[in-house]
């Protein structure tokens, strides 16, 4: 049976689409090929993209920070939402 997935954010909720990467900072460049990516898409279609990843190592927080730092140097900043800003609840 399919499962129901809702997911608000906890505050300045925008009705656009939304791209989810619930995927890994660490051992894949996923999360870097997102970012790459979100200026294609946002040219297509106003998306809003989050990243639900967890912090499993040091690491992590490192890389986070590094993709917030190039979203902010390229303009997506108003694009890209972080996990800790949303919830997800599956039923």
């Amino acid at each position: 049976m399919a499962k129901k997935v809702k997911i608000g954010r906890s505050f300045d909720w925008n009705p656009r689409p939304i791209v989810l990467f619930a995927g890994d900072y660490q051992f894949s460049n996923a999360a870097r090929t997102i970012l790459a990516a979100i200026p294609t898409v946002i040219r297509q279609m106003k998306a809003q993209f989050v990243y639900a990843c967890r912090m499993k190592q040091a690491e992590s927080r490192k890389i986070e920070s590094d993709i917030r730092q190039q979203a902010e140097q390229t303009g997506l900043k108003e694009h890209i939402h972080f996990s800790m800003n949303w919830r997800i609840s599956v039923s």
